[in-house]
């Protein structure tokens, strides 16, 4: 559409017709019927001679494209070459009843009864009518667009017009452009601005000086208490910029024309020469458009220095950027030195990727010393306060930064100071912080969104880290990059040490405190006290959402709460899961000295199998090549409850529950699964299989093994069902060779064991293992008691129930030299179970430690625990002493005096 004489009402460039159709629009449904045809023209009849729509005859142009829809479908139609320069056009459409149409189609964002939701673009080319919008109800074959918005009208000088790039026209208190409704079912258009959208306090005007020095701007109809500032700037920093401010208050009503003046006049030089010693210096918004006009125009300022002197509010224009859709990138590659200051940030992208304080550096960058605030919102990747993209071969960094601002994406790679970080060496994220709250598709991250090699060191988090699309992964040369975390959402071949986060992560799938999910990375010496939840597929950590291949969790604490789902994922209080499953190789996933003390929590009504443990959920350990996960000197303090169907029974079969780990899968004939040194003191409720240190451990290989060495149980154990020990809850195990299955070693429990209820039929529970399924028990001692929940024991319980175990379900099964505290449960070992204990190496013991009878360890003849405990060590090196019970090192042989108390409740 155009207006001829004064002025031009020209279509939107380049609007395909795919990108009107919007699915946001319409609730859906069929309401379709006979071909119609409409006679669509602007109402000029009712204008008043101020109005814009007077300034010239109205036109429409060959190729505009309007929105018709009757509130259920839509159709976007075409202007075709017959009605070009004509008041009118004529249009068909099969959409039934009464019909409303948008010009320009873009515009639309939702319409229903009379009443729509529209868009004026931030972005705009200086041409009168090209963001113009115009809508109208129809009800008879006659449609009269009525125009919905205003226009500023202003002109470059002409000495100017070839130099300035682009004009800025901003109002400090009310918004120009972005979302605004507009209710027609009067017949005249009622404007007003939506609560709870985002707005923009700026409209770009893109200056070209081939169609002359006189320019228009669309903005929303309203009052501007503080009037307009306009912004003109070149992209000449030595002639880099002019501001102008207009009236101090100014009603603009719908079809309002105002005249802003002219600009261009006195443009004034960016202080400095860029040198370390002369920095570039940006004390005004003016300064700062010049800056990232020059960087956006293709200066990647290498070697080059920017000083910040003053705050700066209402920065709409990131520096540099990446356009994937024509695959241009304008990055920054100099040094930008905040120096203290903050920049206030309301962005709104929806045209490319990249967007931040900084759109786009590269290797050579350093950003730091600055505060961001505000707002940035993205349709697009790679969004961030600081920066959206860093493609940094040889390095790049980002240090004493603070993001403040809330960020918000509908697609992927979003963070509170970096959105995306690809680089191959020596990028650094050192001593940030977020405030924000950070929202976006996938890979979202407090800190960084996504990070390949990289160090994120002492940072933190305090902001809402959320993670909106479903557990579908999005892959990049067949890496799966889901994942949401406190400091990074998704990590490779990368550092993330000395980081905090207090702030809640919510996800769909692979959530973690810290880091949400990756490989062939470290995470050390991190802390999490934020609440960690999950609210589908359910992968979900406390410091490590999913850990797959190569990596390292060293050193770390959780204290926040850790929140997962039945939909067949995996709980835990430091990681979800933990896959090593490289077809070559050696892949090893090592989880040291971390420490959880929040609560792990699952529930639901729906799902299958679920690993959830107070260290880590699931760990699987899988191919021919010899992975394997391994967890070291780990201790959960942290209560562990999975509570389901019928206000807490749990009916789905397969739910592992562990005070370290709830489920364990190898499928490996290399080598074994360790778990050394762990020690739990949570209670740990619910599922089929439960245990103190491991749910279940569920080998496939023919040589498949966990080794439990030297760990410890304090907590109570309660299974919904009927399996569970004090060690170990139960397993399954492909058994064609002996030696295979669960080596349980050198292990303690004093936590009382207990299965459902009296009712339950045949319950495989015991001190050390519940349903045994392979494998050993072996120098192990337990003083829990074995019970159910409620009632007495059920009928015959001494088939399945015993003080170490419950029942060896298979032939190759072994029980030796291990003891139990008299009185806990009538036997040692269920008398169904398909293998019984070792003679002679199997006893109870009292109170004071006195074996029921004398047993002979390494040619030593034995009357009480310790000595019996100990005779399997070298002479003179104990693990064991006496007070009220065996004593118990955790971390080697000690001297005795030294260790843990097993005999008084696990106390020291």
């Amino acid at each position: 559409m155009k207006k001829t004489i004064k002025m031009l009402f020209v279509a939107a460039l380049a609007i395909a017709s795919a990108a009107c159709a919007r699915e946001e629009v319409l609730d859906g449904g069929q309401t379709r019927g006979e071909l119609r045809t409409f006679t669509c023209s602007f109402d000029e009849e009712t204008q008043t001679k101020t109005d814009i729509t007077k300034q010239g005859k109205t036109v429409w142009s060959e190729g505009d494209k309007i929105f018709v829809t009757n509130g259920t479908e839509s159709d976007t139609l075409t202007v075709d070459s017959k009605f070009a320069g004509q008041r009118y056009f004529e249009f068909s459409t099969t959409l039934e009843g009464k019909i409303y149409v948008v010009y320009p189609c873009t515009a639309a964002k939702e319409v229903k009864d009379g009443k729509f939701t529209l868009e004026v673009p931030s972005n705009q080319n200086g041409l009168f009518g090209s963001a113009n919008i115009a809508c109208a109800v129809a009800e008879d074959r006659y449609v009269k667009m009525k125009n919905v918005t205003s226009v500023l009208r202003f002109k470059v000088s002409a000495d100017a017009a070839a130099a300035v790039k682009v004009v800025s026209i901003n109002s400090v208190n009310n918004k120009v452009s972005g979302l605004f409704s507009v209710d027609m079912t009067s017949g005249s258009p009622v404007v007003s601005t939506i609560e709870g959208n985002t707005y923009s306090s700026d409209v770009t005007v893109a200056v070209d000086g081939n169609n002359g020095n006189a320019f228009y701007a669309t903005v929303i109809p309203g009052t501007y208490t503080a009037g307009f500032t306009m912004t003109a700037v070149t992209l000449d920093l030595h002639n880099a910029s002019e501001s102008k401010s207009t009236v101090s208050d100014k009603e603009l009503a719908v079809n309002a024309y105002y005249d802003l003046g002219t600009i261009g006049d006195a443009l004034k030089p960016l202080a400095g020469e860029g040198t370390q010693g002369n920095p570039w210096q940006i004390s005004s918004l003016a300064d700062f458009l010049a800056f990232a006009y020059y960087v956006n125009d293709g200066n990647n300022m290498k070697d080059q220095y920017v000083r910040l002197m003053e705050n700066i509010k209402n920065v709409t224009t990131p520096v540099g950027y990446y356009d994937a859709s024509i695959n241009v990138k304008k990055q920054f590659i100099g040094d930008f030195d905040g120096n203290g200051k903050t920049v206030s940030l309301n962005i709104n992208q929806t045209a490319r990727k990249s967007c931040g304080l900084f759109g786009a550096i590269a290797e050579g960058a350093n950003i730091h010393d600055v505060t961001v605030e505000g707002t940035v919102n993205s349709t697009f990747d790679d969004a961030a306060g600081v920066c959206g993209l860093v493609n940094a071969d040889n390095g790049a960094k980002i240090t004493n930064c603070v993001n403040k601002a809330n960020v918000t994406s509908t697609s992927s790679y979003v963070g509170g100071i970096a959105g995306w970080v690809d680089s191959k060496s020596n990028f650094a994220i050192d001593n940030c912080s977020n405030e924000g709250n950070i929202k976006g598709g996938r890979s979202v991250g407090g800190i960084c969104g996504s990070v390949r090699t990289g160090n994120i060191t002492n940072s933190k988090n305090s902001g809402a880290v959320e993670a909106t699309l479903t557990n579908n992964n999005i892959s990049d040369k067949g890496v799966d990059l889901n994942g949401v975390g406190g400091i990074v959402g998704f990590a490779n071949g990368s550092f993330v040490s000395r980081c905090s986060n207090s702030g809640t992560v919510t996800c769909v799938n692979k959530g973690g405190g810290i880091l949400g999910h990756g490989s062939w990375y470290t995470v050390s010496y991190c802390s999490n006290t934020g609440t960690v939840s999950s609210n589908g597929f359910g992968v979900n950590g406390g410091i490590v959402g999913s850990a797959w291949d190569n990596a390292n969790i060293l050193n770390c604490q959780n204290d926040g709460e850790v929140n997962g789902t039945f939909k067949s994922g995996w709980t835990g209080g430091i990681v979800g899961s933990a896959r090593s499953a490289g077809k070559t190789g050696k892949r090893v996933i090592a989880i040291k000295n971390c420490v959880n003390n929040g609560k792990v929590n699952v529930a639901g009504t729906e799902g299958s199998t679920q690993g959830v443990g107070g260290i880590v959920g699931h760990t699987w350990s899988f191919s021919n090549a010899p992975n394997r996960v391994e967890i070291y000197y780990c201790t959960n303090n942290g209560d562990v409850t999975v509570t389901g169907k019928e206000g807490g029974s749990v009916a789905q079969s397969g739910i592992y529950v562990g005070g370290i780990v709830g489920q364990s899968y190898d499928n490996n004939n290399w080598t074994a699964i360790p778990i050394y040194a762990c020690l739990n003191t949570g209670k740990i409720h619910g599922g089929q299989f439960v245990g103190g240190i491991m749910g279940c451990f569920d080998g496939r290989g023919t040589k498949s093994r966990t080794d439990i060495n030297n760990c410890e149980n304090r907590g109570e154990i309660i299974t919904n069902s009927d399996r569970a020990g004090g060690i170990l809850g139960g397993g399954h195990t492909n058994q064609t060779e002996g030696g295979c299955g669960s080596r349980l070693d050198n292990c303690l429990n004093t936590g009382a064991v207990k299965y459902a209820n009296a009712a339950t039929a045949k319950p495989l529970v015991g001190g050390i293992a519940g349903a045994f399924s392979g494998g050993r028990i072996y120098n192990c001692y337990t003083s829990g008691t074995v019970t159910p929940v409620s009632g007495s024991p059920v009928e015959n319980v001494e088939l399945t129930l015993g003080a170490i175990a419950g029942k060896s379900l298979n032939a190759n099964a072994e029980c030796s030299y291990s003891y139990y505290l008299e009185g806990v449960a009538a036997n040692a070992i269920g008398t169904e179970s398909a293998r019984k204990v070792t003679e002679g190496t199997v006893c109870s013991a009292t109170a004071e430690g006195v074996l029921a009878a004398a047993v002979k360890v390494n040619n030593v003849s034995c009357t009480n625990v310790v000595d019996a405990l100990n005779a399997m060590w070298p002479t003179n090196d104990f693990y064991y002493d006496w007070t009220t019970g065996p004593k118990y090192s955790l971390t080697g042989k000690v001297s005795i005096g030294d260790g843990l108390d097993l005999g008084n409740g696990g106390k020291l």
